[in-house]
């Protein structure tokens, strides 16, 4: 009787303390994770379909895993291209915090496609994103470069708008 009441003690005590117990052969699975690569094992023609159909439905967290995943794990792949690279870009921007992402992808764009249609395009993401850091030296460069070379552009004519007051907030 004794033992057991010792026995009964401990595991109350075990139960109160936090002790987690869990099945050993059951992988942890990271919530915050929505890939599950090492589950799901996708192919990256997958990877993009879900990436691009999630960032069309606006579920940008979603889209910008899938979309990194992509890159991260096939970057050879002929499917990465300057359009996969910037839809990732603007999924990790449009998630309010991956802006790491946002910058690691559209700096890739820039750098191996300076003549893609996305090219200025992903300038644009990019300098947001700087500005959203805190970065507003880099973001501030890249309005004047537009302001000089792109002056006859969509994404001039989108940066016009707002440039007085942003330089101005800015240079404060």
């Amino acid at each position: 009787m004794e033992s057991k009441n010792k026995y009964f003690i401990g595991v109350k005590k075990s139960e109160t303390e936090g002790a987690a117990r869990s099945v050993a052969s059951v992988p942890k699975i990271n919530s915050n994770d929505l890939v599950s690569y090492e589950v799901y094992k996708w192919t990256p023609e997958k990877l993009l379909a879900i990436g691009e159909k999630e960032l069309h439905f606006k579920n940008y967290e979603k889209s910008a895993q899938f979309y990194n995943e992509l890159i991260n794990r096939f970057p050879e792949n002929k499917i990465v291209s300057d359009r996969v690279l910037f839809g990732a870009g603007v999924a990790a921007f449009e998630t309010g915090k991956r802006f790491d992402w946002t910058e690691k992808h559209l700096s890739q764009l820039i750098k191996v496609y300076p003549k893609s249609e996305f090219y200025r395009g992903a300038k644009l993401w990019l300098a947001l994103a700087h500005y959203n850091q805190g970065q507003h030296d880099k973001f501030l460069n890249t309005v004047e470069e537009f302001r000089l070379k792109y002056r006859n552009t969509e994404e001039w004519k989108i940066l016009s708008r707002y440039y007085e007051d942003i330089s101005y907030k800015i240079k404060k």
